[in-house]
């Protein structure tokens, strides 16, 4: 079962562009001068399965993955508040449609974001839409969202599962709650949309990996006479073993070996996973930030079990250890970057410098390292069996193609009387195609003597 570690959000970003960091990918679009944005976030293990990205505007936008040969449409949606025009709901709800009729029947569809409708508590007149399972009284906006959902076979997976007042709820201000956000799915899909629950420490935990990268100096070589070593003793009893034994038997012991002599990471938590920027942490910052954890913890008691007066303590003693931690933090960043602007600054830096640029440059790119290709109709294939057979066509017609009237440069042969062709028809280079090459040459080029044969057998000769 994969599962499908995705999110829409809207965003008050400008511009249309992507950041990378923590473990996560995010894709945003949103207008100039505007309260309005969406976007689309996923884990590092997935955005490397995007295959197309589109934004409509700052309401609108769409993020396509190819997953084991399979095809999912993710859109991220921002509807016109209930105040905002006719006009202006109609034009959303319309880009809205024909973006979704524009994935494929057989290709997953997750649509999600803030709808801005109230679709009720029952599913009156809805059955198979709404699960019965809603919050709230049914308004027009919810309505809209009712029938585009009706039109294109989809169900509101929000209103199917059992959820306690407080869950459903996902828009509060004052007395006011309501719940404007949903995840719609296509009916056939919508068995494998599972309810979300709060992961607990364990499962948060990941498991420790082996430090590759102390392997050198004499680490290296404790690690070769290491294995050395181990598999010759151990080379006489895998003589019974077939190739895919024998490979299982050879990479465990290499990785036993390996947490052995190269040490391994502690287990931490799924957040820090993707790297948190700690290249300037000391000794110092953490003792710091240990204290003001410590205070914290300390006013959190304070307040359940004690007096005010404690209260009052330990609040102060967490303000001064909190703001001794912002000082240390930020005279350690000061000095990390210092050092970090010296280095870039010398002879032996400039390399670092191409290498930052082109890191900051591939986290802004929509897409990764595309591994599937497109057919003649722009859509993804995604079978093994199409992939070889599309290469074989267009191979095919790269190699077999004849040009007929007009060359690759632009030039009509079939006004010019001094083109030379060989017995299949094939046209071969014009004299005013040379006369042309000649005079896009650079400045540097010395004379230049070109000889041709026309079709009588003449020679004639271009100087330039």
């Amino acid at each position: 079962m994969h599962v499908f570690e995705v999110g829409e959000k809207v965003t008050k970003w400008t511009g249309k562009s992507t950041r990378d960091g923590n473990g996560f990918k995010l894709w945003y679009s949103g207008a100039p001068k505007s309260i309005n944005g969406v976007g689309i976030i996923m884990t590092d293990r997935l955005k490397d399965f995007v295959v197309h990205v589109e934004r409509h505007g700052d309401r609108l936008m769409l993020v396509r993955l190819v997953i084991h040969e399979e095809t999912i449409n993710v859109i991220s949606a921002y509807a016109p508040q209930s105040g905002r025009s006719e006009g202006e709901k109609k034009s959303f709800w319309d880009s809205l449609d024909e973006l979704v009729r524009s994935c494929p029947d057989d290709q997953r569809l997750v649509l999600g974001g803030d709808l801005n409708g109230h679709i009720g508590v029952q599913s009156d007149g809805y059955p198979g839409v709404h699960g019965g399972l809603g919050f709230g009284r049914r308004n027009e906006e919810g309505r809209m969202i009712l029938e585009f959902a009706t039109a294109h076979d989809l169900v509101i997976a929000n209103s199917f599962f059992r959820k306690r007042k407080s869950q459903l709820i996902t828009f509060q201000r004052g007395r006011n709650e309501t719940q404007i956000d949903y995840f719609l799915v296509r009916k056939e899909t919508s068995g494998l949309v599972k309810i979300a629950r709060r992961a607990t420490k364990t499962e948060k935990a990941v498991r420790p990996r082996i430090l590759w990268k102390n392997l050198m100096g004499e680490a290296a070589e404790t690690f070769r006479s290491t294995t050395s070593a181990r598999f010759s003793l151990e080379i006489q009893n895998v003589e019974h073993m077939d190739a895919d034994q024998l490979w299982t038997h050879l990479v465990k012991g290499m990785r036993e070996t390996a947490k052995a002599v190269l040490g391994e990471t502690r287990g931490t938590s799924s957040q820090r996973k993707g790297g948190r920027e700690s290249w300037w942490i000391s000794e110092e910052v953490q003792t710091k930030v240990a204290t003001k954890l410590s205070c914290f913890k300390e006013l959190i008691k304070s307040k359940q079990n004690g007096t005010n007066e404690d209260w009052s303590l330990a609040r102060q003693r967490y303000y001064e250890a909190k703001k001794e931690a912002k000082k240390i933090v930020a005279i350690a960043k000061e000095r990390a970057y210092e050092e970090l602007y010296k280095k870039l600054d010398s002879k032996e830096g400039k390399n670092d410098i191409f290498r930052i640029a082109k890191a900051r440059e591939r986290k802004r790119m929509d897409l990764g390292d595309v591994i599937y290709i497109k057919d003649e109709s722009g859509r993804s294939i995604v079978k093994v069996e199409d992939i070889r057979k599309r290469w074989e066509e267009y191979f095919a017609n790269l190699f077999n193609r004849r040009e007929s009237g007009r060359s690759e440069g632009g030039i009509d042969h079939g006004i010019h009387s001094d083109i030379c062709c060989d017995d299949d028809d094939t046209p071969r280079i014009s004299q005013e195609e040379v006369r042309l090459a000649l005079k896009k040459m650079g400045r540097s080029k010395q004379q230049v003597q070109t000889k041709f044969l026309s079709r009588d057998g003449d020679a004639w000769e271009m100087w330039g």
